[in-house]
């Protein structure tokens, strides 16, 4: 065998090896696109002195089809914000939740897109607390 022939299938399958790594990372890429960012959540109310749990993000794309909930500690919806809205980017979206009829506890929000393929729950918690004594 000639030495051409003992070096390209070695050449070969390092390319092929850079090329897999290399649409691998631009996929994990894409996948992994910040599209929510400027979270901020109250990160505790008191429904019965007339408190809401404030809710606040930036989307940095344009959804058509945004689904917003509040979820307890079995991921089980408590209420329903918005459904199936379009929010548009680079803007702030602003919401609020009273707690009608929720219990005591830590929550979750959860964020659908559906245009962009995504659902996420929010990383930070709303505590619904009693109202103080006295």
């Amino acid at each position: 065998m000639n030495p051409r022939g003992r070096l390209a299938a070695p050449l070969l399958f390092a390319a092929l090896v850079v090329a897999t790594l290399a649409v691998l990372v631009l996929s994990q890429g894409a996948r992994t696109k910040l599209v929510v960012d400027q979270i901020d959540l109250s990160n505790e109310f008191r429904p019965a002195e007339g408190e809401r749990a404030a809710i606040e993000f930036r989307l940095t794309e344009d959804e058509d089809s945004a689904t917003l909930v509040v979820i307890d500690s079995d991921d089980e919806t408590v209420e329903v914000l918005i459904e199936d809205e379009p929010l548009g980017d680079f803007e702030i979206h602003r919401f609020r939740w009273d707690g009608a009829g929720a219990a005591r506890g830590a929550y979750r929000v959860r964020l659908r897109l559906e245009s962009l393929g995504r659902e996420l729950v929010l990383p930070e918690k709303i505590d619904l607390r009693p109202a103080r004594d006295g």
